[in-house]
């Protein structure tokens, strides 16, 4: 069967080469039998001719052919396919085609947590949680270190738990702006992230249907953690001093958790940092109970208008704390960069787990961070996006109880990338304004806390990344929708 030259299509304005969309193109009518063993290839000139390509072109598919020897023979002597076609004969067998399923605790990790796909880039919305305003990262200080990184990081596999550079950078930064000592680098270990970190301890210090305990409202990727982990959640509520510390009870029986997440430097989301009360009452309880307790350190540096709390790790250094944090606030949260700071005597085995799962993150990526820590451009760009975030915080503000008071009560937090709002149920039908808000994309969340047997909803909007022309308009929108009509 000769060779089907009409079929063949080739197109000058792709950035795939001429010869290589030839070679894949004739590579595909060997393998399928269209031509058959010992079928005569025509000549280069005449097939260049053919395609009305340089001959060049087509000496370089043969090459390429010749290389994975679906050919033989070159030249005077004519080429030829030399791959012989095996047909396999298999036994018939009726079968009913039957999608085969997860398994269950493929089905666990799969529905812990919803995420929304889009075919194109995530874009987040104006009023979006928690996301930076990325025009203003540092790009062209980032590029420069990228060659260095490329030629200073290790060439073979990071199985230490993060390059040297990374981990003794990343301990003065920790040192420096959450107080953390850290005595033996083995104990930080590199992630690509929060919900990585989070997800693999749930994993590695629990077994399924132990409890957990989580802050109700918190973040959903804590709880994502646990649930893909089996283990049965126990809702802690927020007060005025944060997470509260109480006796709980799960489905009407007792349990002491295994683990607790906590963000007690900026609850998320009602930005309200734990007193130190609660954080010493948090260590005594885990301590004597023997639950391991998690540090989420959740955007600790951006703090609206006075100086953060240290972690919990500066003022305690008992071996069942564990302190995680990401750069995804603090840089670009496609970075994918987090850490975890944990008990010495762990600290190998959670690095085993962290390569076995492979979660660590490039090695060259680590080398530039590393040095863009070391240059001084992370504090450069913290010190000026803290101020903008700031001035942001401030406007929107003004804003809100000029024109919201109907609507919303400015409630008391810390955080200086969201706003967290009582909505007044007597003006706001609550699941109007929820419908509306996603229609109109607007990216701002509703959340509800039991206070004293009563339901309240609350409204968490994002301003770190809402540019100042523009806060009055956004803002504008947001309370055009909570009208009833």
């Amino acid at each position: 069967m000769p060779l089907d030259i009409l079929s063949i299509q080739l197109d000058r304005h792709q950035s795939i080469p001429l010869p290589r969309q030839l070679y894949t193109q004739l590579y595909q009518q060997i393998l399928h039998g269209k031509m058959i063993y010992k079928e005569q290839l025509p000549a280069t000139r005449t097939l260049a001719k053919s395609l009305n390509v340089a001959r060049g072109v087509v000496v370089a598919c043969y090459e390429m052919l010749k290389a994975d020897e679906l050919i033989s023979g070159f030249g005077k002597g004519g080429t030829q396919v030399s791959y012989r076609l095996r047909r396999f004969h298999y036994p018939s067998i009726k079968t009913d085609s039957v999608d085969m399923p997860l398994s269950h605790r493929g089905k666990t990790i799969t529905e812990a947590r919803e995420y929304h796909r889009q075919t194109n880039a995530y874009t987040p919305n104006s009023l979006s949680p928690s996301v930076p305003d990325v025009s203003l990262f540092p790009y062209a200080k980032w590029q420069r270190l990228s060659k260095e990184a490329l030629e200073s990081a290790p060439v073979w596999y990071e199985r230490s738990g993060g390059t040297g550079l990374l981990k003794k950078n990343l301990q003065q930064y920790l040192s420096q702006y959450r107080g953390i000592n850290i005595d033996n680098l083995d104990r930080l270990l590199i992630t690509t992230g929060s919900q990585a970190s989070l997800s693999l301890l749930a994993q590695l210090l629990t077994e399924p249907g132990d409890a957990a305990l989580i802050d109700q409202p918190g973040w959903a990727g804590a709880k994502a953690a646990i649930q893909q982990a089996g283990l049965t959640a126990i809702y802690a509520p927020i007060d005025e001093q944060g997470t509260q510390l109480s006796d709980w009870n799960t489905s009407g029986k007792n349990m002491t958790p295994k683990i607790a997440i906590i963000t007690p430097s900026c609850q998320f989301p009602t930005g309200r940092p734990m007193s130190m009360a609660r954080r010493e009452a948090f260590v005594r309880y885990t301590a004597q109970h023997k639950t391991w307790l998690i540090e989420d350190d959740y955007a600790a540096e951006y703090i609206y208008d006075q100086h953060p709390s240290p972690s919990i790790l500066a003022h305690s250094t008992t071996n069942h704390i564990i302190h995680v944090g990401s750069m995804s606030k603090l840089l670009l949260p496609s970075l994918r960069l987090g850490w975890m700071v944990v008990p010495a005597h762990l600290a190998p085995s959670i690095n085993d787990a962290i390569n076995t799962l492979g979660i660590q993150p490039s090695g060259i990526l680590q080398q530039q961070l590393g040095l863009f820590i070391q240059h001084g451009y992370l504090s450069a760009h913290l010190i000026k996006t803290r101020s903008i975030y700031n001035e942001r915080r401030r406007l929107c503000n003004l804003y809100l109880q000029e024109n919201g008071q109907p609507f919303f009560t400015i409630m008391p937090s810390i955080s200086s990338m969201n706003h967290y709002l009582k909505i007044n149920y007597k003006t706001v039908d609550i699941e109007k304004l929820r419908n509306r808000i996603h229609e109109a994309h607007l990216g701002c969340e509703i959340y509800h806390q039991v206070r004293n047997g009563m339901t309240e909803h609350y409204l968490l909007l994002g301003h770190a990344n809402l540019q100042e022309p523009v806060i009055a308009k956004e803002l504008d929108k947001l309370l055009k929708l909570c009208v009833s009509h």
